[in-house]
């Protein structure tokens, strides 16, 4: 992992912990069904996010990557929603995430983001959301898809 990428992801106990909270807080939201797994390669993106995800209400693990984001699932048990972008350097894009989370963990809700116009890419996801886009207008499909 890079320096940027350890903000808030930590593996502790085999359980996925959330650094910027108490564990009490963090079962809490779990156990609620509030846990976004966030993949994005741009660290200040990743951040500004996460953080609006967090005052929002969400316990949020952070990945850079999508290979991270399947070393997380591997571990993480609560996670709810895959929020990640499509366009990442390395193994695989959120395309290819998407397509193994939906395939491994059918449960788990996808959220995919893009900068590029992606044709056909939304039978691959729950919902998808051009960037820029409204974070707010984002947060409030999210809820709805966890409520």
């Amino acid at each position: 992992m890079s320096g940027g990428s350890q903000r808030a992801f930590a593996l502790t106990g085999g359980r996925t912990m959330d650094g910027a909270r108490g564990d009490s807080a963090l079962w809490q939201d779990a156990q609620a069904g509030r846990t976004v797994l966030f993949v994005e390669d741009e660290v200040l993106v990743r951040m500004a996010v996460a953080d609006e995800l967090r005052k929002a209400g969400f316990t949020v693990i952070e990945a850079a990557n999508p290979d991270q984001a399947l070393d997380v699932l591997t571990y993480a048990f609560d996670v709810k929603l895959v929020l990640s972008d499509i366009q990442m350097p390395g193994s695989m894009d959120g395309l290819a995430l998407a397509r193994l989370v939906r395939a491994a963990y059918p449960a788990i809700k996808i959220v995919l983001i893009s900068g590029r116009s992606m044709v056909g890419v939304r039978a691959e996801c729950d919902a998808f959301f051009a960037k820029p886009c409204n974070s707010a207008m984002m947060i409030r499909y999210i809820k709805s898809l966890l409520d």
